[in-house]
């Protein structure tokens, strides 16, 4: 793991209610994996029209409220997610956000280890949440790039909340302005969605992501569509991914090393394996990402079958150039 957050920005003029609404629809997808009832609550007074960059500010959004839905309480669920702004000066806006859960709480000493990398909690929840103990790390570094901070208040037995704080630039252009009722409580049931993949355009290259943690997919595919021409899908476990390949052909596989049940290097050896016995018609294309830049994991991934690594956080120029360089015929947008 490195620092690199910081000189990674891509700052331009976005919908900050669009923002949100975004994150909440990709929570929703997550939140049904754990019966969790999901809440908006929106300050009036918030602007609209922001400048600064959209992805990082949804990367620290959808990070702590998937970290709250997985630690709610397993029976009855629930995560409050308010903004509110703080204050406005010299055409910059001061936002508080925070995402309370009713999960079993976290100790002090506890706390205090969040935001050392690598470093995972266990509860009665730890059998059903996968990861690299890397999220809150990285949300804190935009968090400070964009003169915030994140903090983590939490009671035993009752709950936590993260307090994430941060500027943004406010711009004049007009943006059509939003009706901030928009639907947003997220109810859903304990049974398991099936495998929906975004409709492939046969006209352009595809690329298949494969991660556990809903956040790094989302980072990976608003990426790559940001800058690419070509199709992007996620799934978001090693056995889904072997389903998808025996039944569609993808240029390249974004693969994360890091995953309950099967880890990367399993998956791409039965890729392979498939591959040899005539299941699947073409040689996969396997780019493994890992928060562990060690000699022996990358060694891991290369004897699995993978051709290529990129190391956590993901650097966006690396991640094209791999891109570009595996699927010569993906071209980018003007």
């Amino acid at each position: 793991y490195q620092r690199r957050v910081h000189g990674q920005f891509d700052k331009r003029q976005f919908d900050l209610y669009e923002c949100v609404r975004n994150v909440m629809s990709m929570v929703k997808s997550y939140a049904v994996r754990f019966n969790v009832d999901v809440k908006l609550d929106l300050d009036p007074a918030l602007p609209y029209a922001v400048f600064g960059d959209e992805l990082r500010l949804s990367q620290v959004f959808t990070n702590l409220l998937t970290n709250a839905v997985k630690f709610a309480n397993m029976k009855l669920g629930k995560v409050e997610f308010r903004l509110e702004l703080i204050k406005c000066h010299n055409s910059v806006a001061l936002i508080r956000a925070s995402v309370k859960d009713n999960g079993c709480g976290i100790s002090q000493q506890d706390i205090e280890k969040l935001f050392i990398p690598f470093t995972q909690l266990h509860n009665h929840n730890s059998s059903r949440i996968g990861g690299t103990g890397l999220g809150l790390c990285i949300s804190k570094e935009i968090a400070e790039a964009m003169e915030g901070n994140i903090t983590i208040n939490s009671t035993v037995g009752k709950g936590t909340e993260v307090v994430f704080t941060f500027n943004i630039g406010l711009h004049d252009a007009p943006i059509q302005e939003p009706d901030i009722q928009f639907e947003c409580n997220v109810t859903v049931d304990t049974s398991r969605e099936p495998i929906e993949l975004t409709p492939i355009s046969k006209d352009m290259p595809s690329i298949l992501v494969v991660d556990d943690n809903l956040v790094n997919c989302k980072i990976l595919e608003a990426i790559v569509k940001r800058y690419l021409m070509c199709n992007i899908s996620c799934v978001l476990s090693g056995a889904d991914a072997i389903s998808v390949m025996c039944n569609d052909y993808f240029n390249c596989i974004l693969m994360d090393m890091h995953m309950p049940e099967m880890d990367g290097a399993m998956v791409t050896e039965l890729l392979m394996e498939k591959w040899s016995k005539g299941e699947i018609p073409t040689k996969p294309v396997v780019i493994g990402i890992t928060a562990d830049g060690s000699s022996s994991v990358r060694n891991k991934c290369l004897s699995s079958g993978m051709i290529d690594v990129l190391i956590k956080p993901v650097n966006t120029q690396n991640l094209l150039e791999l891109l570009m360089k595996y699927v010569p015929i993906l071209k980018t947008k003007d």
